[in-house]
C-alpha cells in the first residue's frame, strides 16, 4: 500500500490526473472500488475496468463504477415491470378472493393463508 500511495502522489501520477490515496487505513474493498469509478471515467474506461478486474461480462464493470444505463438499468426497468405486474395480479387474485372465488396453482395455499391472515 506505502508503494501504491508513493506511485500515485509521485510526477507520474499528478501527470495521470489521479487523486493522492490519504494515509489513513484504506479498506480493499473501497480501494477497489475507487480504482474503478477512477479507471471507468477515462475514455474506453468501461472496457478498461473490465478488463484490469476480470469481470466476465461488462454489466459487472458498470454496476462496480455506478454507472446507470446499459445491461444494468434494462434489468432493474424489467424488474420493476414485473413486480408491478405481480402486485397488479395479486389485488385482483385479493378481490376475487372476496367474491369467494378461490386461487389455484403453485402457491394457491400460501396466497390464501396470507389473504385470511389480512382479514383478521
Amino acid at each position: 500500500m506505502t508503494w501504491l500511495r508513493r506511485g500515485v502522489a509521485s510526477p507520474a501520477g499528478r501527470r495521470m490526473r489521479l487523486v493522492p490515496i490519504p494515509d489513513e487505513p484504506v479498506h480493499p474493498r473501497r480501494l477497489r472500488r475507487t480504482l474503478s469509478v477512477e479507471i471507468a471515467a477515462r475514455p474506453g474506461g468501461l472496457l478498461a475496468t473490465k478488463v484490469h478486474f476480470k469481470h466476465l461480462q461488462v454489466a459487472t464493470s458498470e454496476g462496480y463504477a455506478g454507472r446507470p444505463g446499459g445491461v444494468p438499468a434494462e434489468f432493474h426497468h424489467e424488474w420493476k415491470k414485473k413486480a408491478q405486474e405481480k402486485l397488479k395480479q395479486t389485488v385482483e387474485a385479493y378481490r376475487q378472493f372476496e367474491q369467494g372465488s378461490m386461487p389455484a396453482g403453485p402457491g394457491a395455499d400460501a396466497l390464501l393463508a396470507c389473504f385470511r391472515a389480512g382479514g383478521q
